[in-house]
């Protein structure tokens, strides 16, 4: 199985999502029933989608080859961990973005939301609004997800978690992770007709 894990800010410096990213491939490596694959969006430097015909309607699509490389990544996938920040209570334009390249790329694969925030009560509702772009698309987007607050101050520049925060969200983590192998696994086997 394959898990893409893949970082929905493009921030060009700092960039709160990097602690939480790194943190998040440490624990997937508790897990080597599956290869986990970190994705930075900021990597592809996806245009603004502007193409004239929707991605699942259009037969003749000619899209650009950083826009090749991530609809290539996404398919390579088998299920998807997507950490999103929130801004203005949704994902980041970046996420979103890179979402509309998708046609059926990601379709009946599943995939769970690590949201995140600098404050005490931020990082809710983006992956709720996630969920929704995500299952447009035919993604099986599962209410599994983890919402991680004051990210800044619990999570080092290195992805290493302070001690009092560490139990709690490892094995909320944990429990997140246990459901999209278990997603991802049944979900192959329907796709490949076992």
């Amino acid at each position: 199985m394959k898990i893409a894990v893949v970082l929905g800010s493009t921030r060009p410096k700092y960039r709160l999502g990097e602690r939480v990213a790194k943190w998040v491939m440490s624990e997937t490596s508790k897990f080597p029933q599956a290869k986990f694959t970190f994705l930075d969006l900021r990597n592809y430097n996806l245009p603004f989608f502007n193409e004239e015909e929707g991605p699942s309607g259009n037969k003749n699509r000619q899209p650009e080859e950083n826009v090749k490389q991530w609809l290539k990544d996404i398919k390579d996938a088998d299920g998807y961990i997507f950490i999103t920040p929130e801004y203005n209570a949704g994902p980041s334009a970046a996420l979103k973005n890179s979402i509309d390249f998708l046609a059926f790329e990601a379709k009946r694969k599943p995939a769970v939301v690590v949201g995140y925030s600098d404050g005490s009560n931020g990082g809710m509702y983006s992956p709720l609004q996630l969920r929704v772009n995500l299952g447009e698309i035919g993604i099986v987007a599962l209410t599994a997800q983890q919402i991680i607050l004051n990210a800044d101050k619990i999570i080092t520049e290195e992805g290493v978690v302070n001690k009092s925060d560490k139990d709690s969200l490892e094995q909320r983590f944990s429990k997140l992770i246990v459901e999209i192998l278990w997603f991802t696994e049944a979900l192959k086997t329907a796709r490949n007709g076992k």
